[in-house]
């Protein structure tokens, strides 16, 4: 799956601001990034009737500190072309369920701006922005913003319950 899934996110490497990275990331690398996911969370792939993976979402822990283990990030991204279909509705629907099951209290989305169409994405799937960041990413000639969007899937707990991996 790993040269596919490098095939789809290289073209938001090279053409837009959605994401901070400036090269592609060989396919080892990302194999050591998917193993590290894994050993949490959920990195979900969706398949065409070819068996073509045209799209896939992960979670990340958003910081590496302890008291930050309930508070994740998500990643989504659909082969260009193809957005607006449903597909990533479908795929970040599947995340969002498991990773509530899990316990996770706080999801973030963190887009690279300008990204209205996962702005509008974000906000149908009942994510609120939060906070932006101004010009923190110069990429293509430009500064960028970067923009934070939040959404609650569990309440949090007083004496929380660990993360079920």
């Amino acid at each position: 799956d790993v040269p596919q899934i490098v095939e789809i996110y290289s073209y938001y490497v090279l053409n837009t601001p959605y994401t901070f990275e400036t090269e592609v990331p060989t396919i080892e690398d990302y194999e050591e990034r998917m193993k590290s996911v894994k050993k949490n969370f959920p990195f979900f792939v969706i398949e065409n009737k070819e068996k073509e993976i045209i799209s896939f979402s992960y979670a990340h822990y958003y910081h590496v500190r302890k008291a930050y283990r309930w508070t994740i990030e998500t990643s989504i991204y659909v082969k260009n072309g193809l957005q607006v279909k449903g597909i990533g509705k479908k795929i970040y629907e599947t995340l969002l369920h498991a990773l509530k099951d899990q316990g996770v209290v706080n999801v973030y989305a963190t887009l690279g701006c300008p990204n209205i169409p996962s702005a509008k994405f974000h906000e149908k799937m009942g994510f609120k922005k939060i906070a932006t960041l101004p010009k923190v990413g110069y990429k293509f000639g430009e500064w960028h913003d970067v923009e934070y969007y939040q959404l609650t899937l569990n309440d949090p707990e007083e004496n929380p319950k660990e993360i079920i991996s």
